[in-house]
């Protein structure tokens, strides 16, 4: 046996692109001529940058770039290098790349730390491999990664999903190992939220808005609450997911943020502070890649950090392409079940069988897969967890189908391995966070290039090089009527809006057997297919790419956003303020972000009311801020100054409530969908026949939908004395409907029926649990009899009276109005549709606080004109 020799330090290349000719063994005999170039770009402009971003095409050799970078800088500096990837499937991948193609020294890092071998630990700890793991390895309360010195993000568009869930703290009521969490955080917020939030929050969804539906808690009343919440989430199990999630957040509860949904509450800070995670802000740099790495300030965003030294892509580097999509959009003219039929018929008449579905839920894919297995008998099925580690069970299947949901990114499927990929539902809303700030702030400018970034990784799952081709089926009325939308086109790149226009013309008006000739001409790719290949190469020529206007402002103030997130984190509310005031001063332009402006007025007035409430300074900056943000938004319960005071903002304003029943209408517009009006025209239908039948039963059906569809909670109440249907909006207006028409026309009103009609606030009172004590509730009698006894008026005190003749009229208008404007309608969070839509619904007494006034002209509170 003999002693070993000390390795000497070698002599290392001045540049990363020098440093490749010198790596053996090695199968890649020469990098690309645009590989070398970046090479060399980083050598001379981001060797010293601490946050470094490359951009580039699929199948333009990214990987190798950050591979060589690595094993360089590990050999040129003496750093511990990190390769963090989104899943083990790609963490094995990455290593067996690194290993065969390049020879260097990688390892995969997957599982628990306490599994890794101890000699792969030291070799690492001495800067004697690469590392490659999943970014867990790094978030993570006590990382075995604590110091490395160089960390690779890999697939950076996606890091939302895995950076920002290490400070993103949810309770889940349909998990049965946190319902008890739920309800005891649901009761603890019953002090700071109002009877309808709760009843939302408590109670199992009942219409489209309930599902949707999502509230901010703010700051200030998270803080009346805060003890109770903390003694609640230290019961934790330990050793427990929620036990690690609430350790990371306990002692930054402030600087988070609280929502609520009826299945879930959700803890937050609104940007991931990686300034104050020392694995990841200590490195000497951090080096992030993508295909997409998206504008606007969306890396930063993700990422937390604020200056990021982005390469420009080297000529040539962006054209080598996807290959060829072939996308069809079924839902343009087949209904469910005849999708369904397609998309088995498709698979059968492909080679090979097999297909991969990415959606946006779990509840989807279990459809999904039991579709698969009512009309795909024999076939086997896979999720993402029997082909995380390998995917050659799925790929050596003669007949497979693997169904994924929330994982838009991640896992290739090349060449023939699959040649079918379809993709349903819109990627967006991926947390309570996401759903709040798009479909309550109307800033779905801030998440636009996020939720576009997702498609677009989603459409290139199955072609992964120039030479692929795979169809891409599309499926869901939301992600349609975005893709067919020319201004949510254009901010794609030319090719994949070629793509787009092209399949569009072909899905349309095809019954399954036409659109299952035109997928084997695709998969042939013969003349026929060569013709139609030249079309969409021609399209492209005329085609632009447009960048948003949004995205400037949005840039500009993304710096200032993660300077108040990490200045919140460390408790330095002064700086946060600041900062929060730099950010509205960015975003001072136009109303596609106004919602998103009213948001930072709320959250530098939140800053300001701890600074206020904890250091004893003036509570005027809070006020002021809080004051604006109630003008623009829908946020509740902020504290503002009433004649010295501090008071409580509890009730919604006229302009929130009518803000509130747009954005339902308008969901329940999305929900229906607006490429195809087929089901839209059903739901118009029943409401347009229903409401001009004499029957009580189709009438009051018509009658609730109606409601419904105007942004309402609206049902029809059951038991003794109850009314007719119940319009509720928010938890302080209520209207209360007696529906009376049997009688003839001209037929006197009986006094019963108009004691009924104006006893149903009372019954609203004892029965109605999710309204205000202060709640203007007015009770509405709809009749075609003659209500002008003076017996009558004397019962009728308070009660608005509505000729059903009138109420017909009024509902033909509310139809006509709103199938106009659905036409105008191009997606969610859009707060130029909003206000038209407030202001059409208005000038025919359809919003409700127009609505209010008209019932007023109709009678409501005319008890003073009586009693003269």
């Amino acid at each position: 046996m003999r002693f070993r020799s000390v390795t000497r330090k070698s002599r290392v290349a001045d540049n990363p692109a020098d440093f490749f000719q010198s790596l053996r063994p090695r199968k890649i005999a020469a990098l690309y001529d645009q590989q070398a170039q970046l090479l060399r770009d980083y050598a001379d402009k981001a060797i010293n940058k601490s946050d470094v971003a490359i951009q580039g095409a699929t199948g333009s050799g990214k990987t190798v770039v950050g591979l060589v970078i690595a094993e360089w800088r590990r050999r040129k500096f003496q750093e511990r290098p990190v390769y963090l990837c989104p899943t083990h499937q790609l963490v094995y991948q990455v290593e067996k790349f690194a290993k065969e193609q390049l020879g260097l020294p990688a390892c995969a890092f997957v599982g628990s730390k306490h599994a890794y071998p101890q000699n792969i630990k030291t070799n690492w700890r001495n800067g004697e491999i690469l590392a490659i793991s999943t970014y867990s390895a790094v978030f993570n309360i006590n990382p075995f990664f604590s110091q490395p010195n160089f960390i690779i993000v890999d697939d950076a568009h996606a890091s939302d999903q895995y950076i920002g869930e290490y400070w993103t703290l949810r309770i889940s009521k349909k998990d049965s190992s946190q319902k008890s969490f739920f309800n005891e955080l649901a009761d603890s917020l019953y002090k700071v939220i109002s009877a309808d939030e709760y009843n939302r929050l408590c109670e199992t969804p009942r219409t489209i808005s309930d599902n949707f539906w999502v509230q901010l808690v703010p700051t200030s009343s998270l803080i009346e609450i805060e003890s109770e919440i903390t003694s609640i989430l230290d019961q934790a199990p330990s050793g427990k997911e929620l036990y690690f999630k609430w350790r990371v957040l306990k002692d930054h509860l402030k600087a988070t943020q609280l929502f609520i949904s009826p299945n879930e509450i959700l803890f937050r800070p609104i940007i991931p502070p990686t300034g104050e995670h020392a694995p990841f802000k200590n490195a000497n740099q951090r080096l992030y890649m993508s295909a997409t790495l998206g504008r606007g300030g969306e890396l930063e965003r993700l990422s937390g950090r604020k200056s990021i030294k982005r390469l420009p892509s080297p000529p040539g580097w962006d054209g080598h392409g996807v290959g060829r999509r072939f996308f069809i959009f079924p839902n343009a003219t087949l209904n469910d079940k005849e999708t369904n039929i397609f998309l088995c018929e498709l698979i059968k008449h492909s080679e090979p069988q097999r297909a991969l579905f990415l959606t946006s839920n779990e509840r989807s894919a279990d459809g999904i897969k039991q579709s698969i297995g009512k009309y795909l008998q024999g076939y086997s099925i896979f999720s993402v967890k029997d082909i995380e580690s390998s995917k050659d069970s799925f790929v050596n299947s003669d007949k497979a189908v693997t169904v994924i949901a929330n994982r838009y990114d991640g896992i290739d499927f090349p060449d023939d391995e699959c040649r079918i990929l379809v993709v349903s539902n819109k990627p967006s809303g991926m947390n309570l966070l996401e759903r709040y700030f798009t479909e309550k702030l109307c800033a779905r400018a801030l998440f636009a290039e996020r939720i576009r970034t997702r498609i677009i990784q989603a459409f290139g799952r199955c072609t992964r090089s120039a030479k692929d081709y795979a169809i891409v089926c599309v499926l869901g009325d939301s992600l349609m009527d975005d893709l067919l939308r020319s201004e949510w086109q254009a901010g794609l790149d030319r090719e994949l809006q070629a793509e787009i226009k092209f399949g569009a013309e072909q899905s349309k008006n095809q019954p399954i057997e036409e659109l299952i000739e035109l997928s084997e001409l695709f998969f042939d790719q013969g003349p026929d297919w060569r013709s139609a290949e030249e079309e969409i190469s021609s399209l492209k020529e005329e085609l632009e790419e447009k960048m948003p206007d949004a995205l400037g402002e949005l840039e500009k103030s993304s710096k200032h956003e993660i300077d108040y997130i990490n200045a919140l984190w460390r408790e330095d509310y002064e700086k946060a303020v600041d900062a929060a005031q730099c950010v509205i001063e960015a975003l001072s332009g136009g109303n596609e972000l106004k919602g998103y402006r009213g948001m930072w007025h709320y959250l530098a007035g939140s800053a300001a009311y701890i600074l206020a409430k904890e250091r004893g300074k003036e509570m005027s900056i809070a006020y002021r801020h809080f004051q604006t943000a109630k003008s623009i938004t829908s946020i509740r319960n902020l504290p503002l100054e009433e004649e010295g005071r501090n008071v409580q903002n509890r009730e919604y304003s006229d302009n929130q409530l009518n803000m509130m029943a747009v954005s339902i209408l308008e969901t329940f517009l999305l929900e229906l969908g607006l490429t195809n009006r087929k089901r839209y025209s059903s739901v118009e239908s029943q409401i347009s026949e229903g409401i001009h039948q004499d029957e009580a039963k189709d009438f009051e059906s018509a009658h609730e939908k109606l409601g419904e569809l105007l942004g309402f909670n609206s049902w029809n109440p059951k038991g003794k004395g109850a009314p007719d249907p119940v319009w509720i909006i928010g938890d302080n207006l209520c209207f209360v409907f007696e529906d009376h028409i049997k009688n003839s026309d001209g037929m006197e009103l009986s006094i019963e029926k108009a004691r009924q009609a104006a006893s149903h606030p009372k019954w609203i009172r004892s029965n109605i649990n999710i309204l205000d004590s202060n709640a203007e509730i007015i009770p509405v009698l709809i009749t075609n009899a003659d209500a002008t006894s003076v017996e009558c008026r004397t019962q009728l005190e308070g009660v608005a009276i509505w000729s059903l003749v009138e109420f017909r009229e009024w509902t033909n208008k509310v139809l006509g109005k709103i199938r106009r404007l659905r036409i105008e309608l191009g997606g969610h969070g859009n707060i130029f549709w909003r206000e038209k839509a407030i202001a059409e619904l208005d000038s025919i007494s359809a919003t409700p606080s127009a609505l209010k006034e008209l019932l007023r002209d109709n009678g409501y509170n005319f008890s003073s004109d009586f009693q003269q």
